[in-house]
């Protein structure tokens, strides 16, 4: 396989263009390897975004963009590069964003007794807010007995006054509980 010296250059050039505007790249010259063992390489890495740059594009001043989180290629003008590439970061990252907060939503149950406590850790996967106590022999004897462990109490959390899922104790929050799988 040839080297087109042109396209090469070219590459370089797109890559100190978006360097100059804070975004990382790298172009990926190698001839050692075939074009989808590159791109499945770099998609295992988690490269959000693939341009590529063929005879084809060069001539036609345009750039292949593709989405990492969907798939999507499009083509783009090569003299907005930066801005597009900027934009379609930040609809990746708020994507991804929404997709987490309605997994979270859809899979928390807000909870009160330990009879339904157990029998959700027990039987489904997810996420459990809960009065918990705070004691470290509360959350030992609901690990044992469920293997759920804290998670954390959310930042944003309201001051609530409750009773601890586990002994009854007061408490002041509602804690994430969950499972490492």
């Amino acid at each position: 396989m040839k080297t087109d010296l042109a396209l090469v250059r070219k590459c370089y050039e797109y890559a100190d263009r978006l360097k100059d505007t804070g975004i990382r790249g790298l172009v990926d010259e190698r001839e050692d390897e075939t074009l989808g063992y590159k791109i499945n390489k770099w998609e295992l890495k988690g490269v959000p975004i693939r341009l590529e740059l063929g005879a084809k594009e060069l001539a036609e001043n345009m750039l292949t963009l593709v989405r990492r989180d969907n798939g999507e290629k499009v083509k783009i003008p090569a003299d907005n590069i930066s801005d597009v590439f900027k934009l379609t970061l930040a609809s990746i990252q708020s994507g991804m964003l929404a997709e987490s907060q309605k997994f979270l939503e859809e899979n928390t149950a807000r909870l009160d007794t330990y009879d339904d406590f157990k029998s959700v850790m027990l039987s489904s996967r997810g996420f459990i807010k809960a009065h918990w106590c705070e004691s470290a022999e509360c959350e030992a004897k609901i690990k044992a007995e469920t293997k759920a462990t804290t998670r954390c109490k959310l930042l944003d959390e309201r001051e609530e006054s409750g009773k601890c899922i586990y002994c009854g104790a007061l408490s002041r929050y509602r804690w994430v509980f969950g499972q490492s799988y």
